[in-house]
């Protein structure tokens, strides 16, 4: 479990050449529904036993580098406002740069209304179950407000 005050790391730049024990990891986010480029999403990077923290933007092409990251099982997290944040585990091996990681970022929602009946009055006591789906939904124009 990580710690509540953990250390935040920041990473930027190109890749480069890795030393033994340092890891690092490069890819790109994309929004899983239209594929395009994610900029500005937050990507971080940690191991669970340790209170250290790797953290980066990603570009405007939607790309990031995550350095510094320690050996073993590490968690990489994207994150954006108004997105649901993904996470990826990795077994990470020293002295090793892993490229071509893709991450998708699906848009969160709100369905917000009043169900009635036949009769136009507002219908209680009814459960509603909201499903999360990627791909195309239909739904009636005239439930559709701006």
């Amino acid at each position: 479990m990580l710690s509540l005050v953990p250390e935040i790391v920041s990473s930027v730049g190109q890749p480069r050449q890795v030393g033994s024990g340092v890891i690092s990891v490069a890819g790109h986010v994309v929004d899983a529904i239209t594929g395009l480029p994610f900029p500005e999403a937050t990507i971080t990077g940690a191991e669970a036993s340790t209170t250290k923290i790797v953290s980066t933007r990603t570009d405007r092409d939607g790309r990031f580098v995550l350095e510094g990251l320690p050996q073993g099982s590490v968690e990489v997290v994207a994150f954006a406002a108004d997105y649901e944040t993904t996470v990826h585990r990795y077994e990470l091996t020293s002295g090793r740069f892993v490229e071509g990681l893709v991450l998708q970022l699906t848009p969160s929602a709100t369905v917000e209304g009043v169900l009635r009946g036949r009769d136009g009055n507002p219908v209680g006591g009814v459960e509603i179950e909201a499903v999360s789906t990627v791909g195309d939904v239909t739904c009636p124009p005239e439930l559709v407000h701006s």
